[in-house]
């Protein structure tokens, strides 16, 4: 298992960038402001829902490498 700090320092890196504008938040702008803060809303659900396939897909494919024996263990 990772060290405490290595996990806190992943954790700070993902958040921010989350939170860094790109194309996507662009669409979230652009939706609020032409349809509403409802729009805007579902739009940052969606933005969310995404980010957070994308960490439980990674998850599930680390787990299934190490089931596998294709990661070190230390």
């Amino acid at each position: 298992m990772p060290a405490a700090e290595t996990i806190a320092l992943f954790m700070a890196a993902a958040l921010a960038l989350n939170l860094t504008p790109g194309p996507d938040m662009m669409y979230v702008t652009a939706r609020s402001v032409a349809d509403g803060r409802r729009a805007g809303m579902v739009a940052a659900l969606g933005k969310f829902q995404r980010a957070a396939a994308r960490v439980r897909s990674g998850r599930v494919a680390l787990l299934r490498a190490q089931d596998l024996g294709q990661l070190a263990s230390p």
